[in-house]
């Protein structure tokens, strides 16, 4: 994680360390894969990292301060990832041809509060 030290910083926030953790795990992913990875899924990879860490960081957030049981927990942290992947993978990235950070912070936003809603089902 030295790397990401250098890069993007210590963190200082939750949010901050779910860029980080996404960083690393997208990093992990591109480095073990078998052939390069195309632009596109190197960002679906991340955008579907960091919506899950940013959920999980929301869910940490709601156990604290509302008492989420740990089977609470449980079954949002098994069900969100696929939940994300899923439409992360139907997602269209690329306006035009081209990705911009605009359309990935919009995206991101908008997945992490749909996933953020599905916490409702779950308490």
């Amino acid at each position: 994680m030295r790397i990401l030290d250098d890069v993007i910083g210590a963190p200082g926030h939750p949010d901050d360390e779910a860029l980080r953790k996404a960083a690393y795990e997208t990093m992990k992913e591109v480095l073990a894969a078998k052939s390069p990875l195309s632009e596109e899924e190197v960002l679906r990879t991340f955008l579907s990292a960091f919506v899950y860490r940013s959920a999980l960081v929301e869910l940490r957030s709601k156990r604290a301060r509302d008492g989420l049981s740990a089977q609470a927990t449980r079954k949002f942290e098994q069900f969100v990832k696929p939940y994300i992947a899923r439409r992360i993978k139907g997602a269209r990235l690329a306006v035009m041809g081209r990705f911009s950070p605009r359309t990935f912070i919009e995206k991101a936003t908008r997945l992490t509060a749909d996933a953020v809603s599905l916490l409702k089902g779950t308490t």
